[in-house]
């Protein structure tokens, strides 16, 4: 038994609808300030385990080094002190855990790079 497109889409349930973007979908000022905001909200209580976390993940996605000013700005109400010894404790956890990056210092930032044993495998890509 062979089903019509009509038959099939009649089975289907969709739990919920995706917005509309009204305009180019660039949000306004009001709606960056409200974003700002809530992420600031967000950021006021970041521990040690969850600092180093987000440190990790921001330099993973960077495709350039990022100073600490710029960190202190993504974070929030973090401290220079506090960014720079969550950096001392990513690359001690990478160096010490056999993990085949590491965070190094360059360009007046900080980056995730591949550590350079692994250059044979990599160049197989």
């Amino acid at each position: 038994m062979s089903l019509t497109i009509e038959q099939e889409t009649d089975d289907i349930t969709l739990a919920e609808t995706a917005p509309v973007i009204e305009g180019n979908g660039v949000p306004d000022d009001a709606a960056k300030d409200a974003a700002v905001k809530a992420v600031n909200s967000q950021t006021e209580a970041i521990d040690a385990r969850e600092l180093k976390a987000i440190l990790e993940a921001v330099l993973f996605v960077s495709p350039e080094p990022v100073p600490i000013a710029r960190l202190m700005s993504i974070l929030g109400t973090v401290s220079k002190a506090e960014v720079v010894q969550a950096l001392g404790i990513l690359t001690h956890d990478l160096d010490q855990d056999g993990r085949g990056i590491q965070l190094v210092q360059v360009a007046g930032g900080y980056r995730l790079v591949t550590k350079q044993e692994y250059g044979p495998w990599l160049k197989r890509m």
